[in-house]
């Protein structure tokens, strides 16, 4: 009788390795997705500590002026709002709180983009000069809840609106001790 050979050894390989180099991988990617939502953001600030220039820079970020708006008819004073609810950090009579340095900072970013808007308004009008004071109120949270001019000696509406529409919708950081109202004066003049 013939001797029958042996059966042929069972294949080796398959796809046992495949499955392997999965589930490591996706070992690999909830380890880092669970580091991930375990640190902290990180905040970063710049801070600007420069006055803004008499000279256009033609940066291509440009605040364009805004849009005319038709006369309404003589000044009627301040702007008089309504609170909104009991909880709203802008319903206050008056604010004692501080600035910070963030807030001042922030603050000289927005004078700038008046500037930038100045100028714009300057290349149509030349004799365009004079000061603005606006007055910027921050709530205890951050908020700017308005941006107001209470002095306007440059005949124009245009330049106060120059002058106040950055502040206007801003957040920045919380002032020290509550709400704070701030005064800045911009003096503007062409280049020399």
């Amino acid at each position: 009788m013939a001797q029958s050979a042996p059966p042929p050894p069972p294949p080796t390989g398959g796809n046992g390795k495949y499955i392997v180099a999965l589930i490591i991988a996706l070992l690999g990617i909830g380890a880092l997705l669970y580091f991930r939502s375990q640190q902290k953001p990180v905040t970063v600030t710049q801070i600007v500590t420069a006055t803004p220039t008499a000279t256009p820079t033609g940066d291509d970020n440009d605040v364009p002026p805004p849009p005319e708006v038709p006369d309404a008819g003589g000044d009627t004073g301040p702007v008089k709002t309504t609170p909104v609810s009991a909880g709203d950090p802008c319903n206050v009579k008056s604010c004692g709180g501080k600035t910070t340095d963030e807030i001042e900072s922030t603050l000289a970013v927005r004078a700038r983009a008046a500037r930038k808007c100045y100028d714009q308004l300057l290349a149509q009008d030349q004799s365009l000069k004079g000061q603005v004071k606006v007055k910027v109120r921050i709530a205890s949270n951050g908020l700017v809840c308005s941006a107001v001019a209470t002095a306007n000696d440059t005949g124009s509406q245009s330049v106060e609106r120059c002058a106040t529409n950055p502040f206007r919708g801003i957040q920045t950081a919380a002032p020290k001790g509550g709400c704070v109202d701030v005064e800045i004066p911009m003096n503007f003049k062409p280049a020399q």
